[in-house]
């Protein structure tokens, strides 16, 4: 075609936007392709390699000393190629039907191998041939290679079945160690069965059965009965108020969960009713492998009794209580007495208010029903608990004014209720107005109405906290119910008395008032609060609950406001010369003693607790009190009776 050389051409198709508009040319010279076409690595360039036709023509060598190839023919009979006629024919057919294949011959006395495949370009065929010494050279280096690649894997393989040895032997010990641990485990708990002087059973899930020592057996009322599970029936138709089917059901929940869970019910004897909690604990045979419930039993009567006193003192203390699911559009389900009662209402007739909807909001004054309905929604989008003041409509169509403390927890049930605790506030705002009307038609009982008036200053305050203090404990903190419980009735107990009456009570009782308090107090605020109390002289009398809002200043205006790092509070009484000394201090946050003065003069604060305390301590008792502060270091406040001189309340207060 014009070439000075000799060239390969090709020829490409082209396409625009998928049509054939022309073919393009390409050319390379043959000697380069020689150059370029494919070395042989696996033999280090000691193979030849040339392209063939179908009939036997090389077209193509792969290597410059190979290039006298280029005039012969693999059947043309010459030195270079000697083949057996059956090599010989069957490679003519193979070349022709573009297969694959393999063969030895000879080539100028020497054995070559060779192999050819199809190039895949036009019907010509890629051929390929080795000496059969440098072959043998280059499959003994191979062998070589694999040998060891063998011997690594061999070593690999050792290595890996030892450390596969070591971990199987330390599961195994593992195990064993487990199962020792679950042995002596159970039968540390059968001991216990047999030897503890309280009640003590054990459900086996595989044998479904429980089996108690003798006191669960006296506990429940039948001795001869081993197996508690096989008699279940006839013990529901015996005791048809004790909840069985809640028993079993948790019994199922502790091995599920692998939790302890407590349940509890009432159960009733000939000689009493009583109520019982079951502790139920998970725990393994001692083969470590089926799941068993340990369960003691304890006698709560008490903690009931205890919860009832103290309900019929919030009763007492006209304290109503509600609860609703939010989930169902502030649905109410309980609504206690006390409530009821400060409304006048009959049960039905504060069911018909409510409606089929049991809607709480129909109980309130119309003007209030949309603050409530927002404030219900602030205490569903928070975690904390709010108080809101509000209106309701009594039996006699008069407005109540109530302080409503709501929390919301999650119930059993996955959905979420509200918890109210509503105190009415209107008695305690009516008498303050009363009182001041007093003031103003008679002058000359001054004492006794200011007096009047700072009693029922401060009792609302005690009953308020008190309340919002205890309600979030006894919610959140079950297990410390009884202590709870007894702590706020006997603080109650004081602020209901205070109410009741103006007569003096004992130091030492006020002292028992204010750790009840203070229990109560730490119960809520944990280590950060730390009480000391240095009680040198306690015989003597003091105006009720005069102390314990001193202590009450001092945790939650000076140690709460340290946050995490708490503080300490101390509490001292002693005897100096003809005085009574009683001092509270705190290391809290402390206070500008002149500003706050400042601030009172200008009616910028309200001041009317300490100012009512240092009141009722002159006026009740002739005593006087110093009140001391340092920002950053705390606070300490004085009180100083008198305990010789006639005075005018020197009976009220000596013994």
């Amino acid at each position: 075609m014009g070439f000075e050389e000799a060239e390969l051409l090709y020829t490409i198709p082209l396409c625009i936007q998928g049509k054939l508009e022309g073919i393009l040319f390409k050319s390379k010279k043959i000697s380069n392709v020689e150059d370029t076409l494919v070395e042989d690595i696996q033999f280090a360039g000691n193979a030849s390699m040339f392209l063939v036709n179908p009939e036997g023509k090389i077209l193509l060598v792969g290597d410059k000393e190979d290039r006298f190839l280029l005039a012969h023919n693999l059947f043309d009979g010459c030195d270079n190629f000697i083949f057996s006629a059956t090599q010989k024919e069957e490679l003519k057919k193979n070349l022709r039907d573009g297969m694959s294949g393999q063969l030895s011959f000879r080539q100028n006395d020497k054995i070559q191998y060779a192999v050819y495949m199809p190039s895949g370009v036009e019907d010509w065929t890629i051929f390929s041939m080795v000496e059969k010494d440098a072959a043998a050279l280059q499959y003994e280096k191979n062998d070589q290679v694999v040998e060891r690649s063998m011997l690594t894997i061999l070593v690999l393989f050792v290595i890996s079945l030892v450390v596969s040895i070591i971990l199987i032997v330390l599961h195994i010990r593992k195990q064993r160690q487990l199962q020792t641990e679950h042995f002596y485990q159970y039968h540390r708990y059968k001991q216990l069965m047999n030897e503890l002087t309280f009640p003590v059973f054990r459900y086996h899930m595989k044998e479904d059965s429980i089996i108690g020592n003798k006191k669960f057996q006296e506990t429940y009322g039948r001795r001869q009965i081993t197996d508690f599970m096989k008699s279940s029936d006839k013990w529901k138709q015996l005791h048809p108020e004790y909840n069985f089917d809640g028993f079993f059901r948790e019994i199922q929940n502790v091995i599920q969960y692998q939790k302890v869970i407590t349940f509890e019910s009432m159960w009733q004897s000939p000689e009493k009713n009583c109520w019982v909690k079951n502790i139920l604990v998970p725990v393994k045979d001692e083969r470590g492998g089926e799941f068993l419930v340990f369960g003691t039993v304890m006698d709560t009567t008490q903690e009931h009794e205890l919860f009832d006193e103290v309900m019929e003192i919030m009763v007492s203390a006209q304290i109503g209580l509600y609860r609703f699911c939010l989930e169902e559009s502030c649905c109410v389900e309980y609504i206690n007495e006390g409530l009821r009662k400060m409304l006048g209402y009959t049960e039905d007739e504060l069911n018909a208010i409510l409606g089929n909807d049991r809607k709480y909001v129909n109980l309130l004054a119309e003007k209030d029903r949309e603050k409530y309905e927002a404030f219900v929604k602030k205490i569903k989008d928070s975690d904390e608990t709010y108080t809101c003041e509000y209106s309701m409509i009594c039996r006699d169509g008069s407005m109540l004014k109530l302080s409503d403390t709501l929390e919301v927890k999650d119930g059993s049930d996955g959905k979420q209720y509200g918890y109210g605790v509503v105190i009415d506030i209107s008695k305690y705002r009516d008498a303050q107005k009363n009182a001041e009307k007093k003031l103003e038609k008679l002058k000359i009982q001054l004492n006794e109405s200011r007096i009047k008036i700072s009693t029922g200053q401060m009792q609302p305050h005690f009953l308020y906290n008190s309340l919002a203090s205890i309600r979030e404990i006894v919610l959140e903190n079950p297990d410390y119910a009884a202590d709870l419980i007894f702590d706020f009735t006997t603080h109650l107990r004081a602020c209901i008395k205070s109410m009741a009456s103006e007569e003096f009570t004992s130091f030492a009782q006020e002292i028992e008032n204010i750790k009840a308090y203070v229990n109560i107090e730490k119960m809520r605020f944990g280590d950060k609060l730390q009480v000391k109390y240095e009680i040198q002289e306690s015989d003597f009398m003091i105006v009720p609950l005069s102390i314990q809002p001193l202590v009450e200043n001092a945790i939650r205006h000076g140690i709460y406001e340290r946050g995490s790092i708490g503080g300490m509070v101390i509490i001292r009484s002693c005897r100096e010369a003809d005085e009574i000394i009683i001092q509270v201090e705190d290391n809290g946050v402390g206070f500008d003693v002149d500003k706050i003065r400042w601030e009172i003069q200008t009616k910028e604060r309200d001041s009317t607790g300490l100012q009512s305390l240092i009141f009722r301590f002159e006026k009740l008792m002739n005593a006087k009190v110093q009140v001391e502060s340092i920002v950053g270091e705390g606070t300490k406040i004085t009180v100083r009776i008198p305990m010789k001189g006639e005075t005018s309340s020197e009976s009220n207060y000596r013994r």
